[in-house]
Parts: C-alpha cells; sequence; structure tokens
C-alpha cells in the first residue's frame, strides 16, 4: 500500500508510472488531500517561489529537480492521467 498526503499522491501515481513493475505488488494507493488534479495555484506560481521555501527557518527540504510546480500544474496532472488510465477492474474514488 501506498499512502500520499498533499503532492506525495502525484508523487506516488508519477512513480508508479516510471515503474510499472511494482504494480503487481500493490494492493491499494491512498491519496489523503491528494493533487491528484493537480492546484490551481501552480499555475500562477514559479519554480524560483517555490524554491524560496527551503529558506525557511526550520525548513528540510531542497530544490531537487525543480520541477515541483510545473508537475502540479493542473495541465501536467490531466495529462498524465490521460495517457496513464487506471488498469481495468480498478476503480478510482478521488
Amino acid at each position: 500500500m501506498l499512502i500520499g498526503y498533499s503532492k506525495g499522491a502525484p508523487d506516488v501515481l508519477e512513480a508508479l508510472v516510471a515503474n510499472p513493475e511494482v504494480r503487481s505488488r500493490l494492493a491499494a494507493v491512498v491519496s489523503t488531500a491528494g493533487a491528484v488534479g493537480g492546484s490551481p495555484l501552480a499555475d500562477a506560481a514559479s519554480s524560483y517561489q517555490a524554491d524560496l521555501l527551503r529558506h525557511f527557518p526550520g525548513a528540510t527540504c531542497t530544490s531537487g529537480d525543480g520541477g515541483a510546480v510545473q508537475s502540479l500544474r493542473p495541465a501536467t496532472r490531466k495529462a498524465l492521467l490521460a495517457q496513464n488510465p487506471l488498469p481495468p477492474g480498478v476503480t478510482d474514488v478521488w
């Protein structure tokens, strides 16, 4: 079972697309407040703005690959979902 919270939910879905060999061992994907369809806030944000968050006191995150904002744009999320439909027999409850 994989659980994704907020941006973790689309990250889980992206990981399953990139690593299809995992699917046979997966019983469920649970999304808690997941941004599965993206966020309209990402359309107005830039990677630079998101990168500023790592400078807040106590922050432990890094810039990563710099694609966090782009990956949360609704058009990006919808394209991934359209190109990678759920397998037959799997139902989605968003």
